[in-house]
């Protein structure tokens, strides 16, 4: 007799099922062997569109809308700059100069203003958790922007 040719139905089901979580395991393994495999393509992609961006904003001292993480910007003058709505977290600005510059909307979370000028710079629904501010400590109600001559 054949193995398999009188099997119960369940003994059937049951290698059924086996063989289709066999199938969905090698297909998510796949999945995640494609991700580690492509990311260090995403992050050079990213890097080489963040460097494009860091170039653009420092020649035409505008990039509303464009994304600046974790660049590094320290002593740069960017005073009237427009980063309105940029993305600018973990961004390095010490000792840059960012006065009147337009930060409307703009992402500083977890960046640091140390030593950084915003006197006049436009800071209405900018988000600065986790910033060190330009004293060096990090944003809380008491150690906020206007402190340092934003405005809203």
């Amino acid at each position: 007799m054949e193995y398999g040719a009188t099997a119960p139905a369940w003994t059937k089901a049951l290698r059924g099922m086996f063989f289709r979580t066999a199938k969905i395991s090698v297909f998510f393994a796949a999945i995640g062997t494609m991700a580690v495999v492509l990311s260090p393509v995403s992050a050079q992609a990213a890097s080489k569109a963040a460097s494009k961006n860091i170039e653009t904003l420092l020649k035409t001292n505008k990039c509303p809308k464009c994304d600046l993480a974790k660049a590094n910007l320290a002593k740069a003058n960017l005073a009237k700059a427009n980063l309105e709505s940029a993305n600018l977290k973990g961004a390095n600005f010490r000792g840059a100069n960012l006065e009147e510059a337009n930060l409307k909307g703009a992402d500083l979370r977890q960046t640091d203003l140390t030593g950084a000028g915003l006197k006049g710079a436009f800071c209405r629904l900018t988000n600065f958790n986790g910033a060190k501010m330009p004293d060096g400590k990090p944003f809380s109600i008491a150690n906020n922007p206007k402190k340092y001559g934003c405005r809203r």
